[in-house]
């Protein structure tokens, strides 16, 4: 799974912790349901709606990403010395 898809996984668990529903998200947002549906299976979430999707549910960002528990399969998650200065 990517960490796209963990993270918006992780988004969908913690407005559902938090009793939210779908059509809660409508009235919340000002959006069709049908909306909210699409923003939350867009992978081009932008970090503004995902932003303004926490502040409306009262989550915070951070606890999305403790929820995600990403893997990353793809090699290093840290920048060696020389990526950091561009190398």
């Amino acid at each position: 799974m990517s960490q796209v898809d963990q993270f918006l996984s992780a988004l969908k668990r913690a407005i559902k912790a938090k009793g939210l529903t779908y059509k809660d998200l409508q009235k919340i947002m000002n959006l069709s349901e049908s909306s909210i549906k699409r923003i939350l299976s867009d992978k081009s979430l932008s970090l503004e709606r995902i932003e303004k999707i926490c502040e409306q549910c009262n989550i915070l960002f951070s606890e999305v990403c403790r929820l995600a528990e990403f893997t990353n399969d793809q090699g290093p998650s840290r920048m060696t010395p020389d990526q950091e200065m561009g190398h």
